[in-house]
């Protein structure tokens, strides 16, 4: 089963208005926004461990667009 990546983060439209899906998607958007927060909070001489800042930083950003299907749906939690 392919997961959802979400789409484009930022969706562009050709001149004659069809969609155009370029550049990154929302779950790789997401993903480094996570690891930018991360880093910035990080603990001075800690070790960055970068497998498993990514798999943390993905596995939230997985979540968020499941999360954000949901409420498209319509649904509750």
């Amino acid at each position: 089963m392919k997961h959802d990546d979400g789409g484009p983060a930022f969706q562009a439209n050709s001149p004659d208005g069809r969609e155009a899906y370029s550049g990154m998607t929302l779950v790789d958007w997401f993903a480094g926004q996570i690891v930018s927060g991360m880093m910035a909070s990080w603990p001075d001489g800690g070790e960055v461990k970068p497998d498993k800042t990514a798999e943390v930083a993905y596995r939230i950003a997985a979540e968020m667009v499941a999360e954000k299907r949901r409420r498209e749906a319509g649904e509750e939690r």
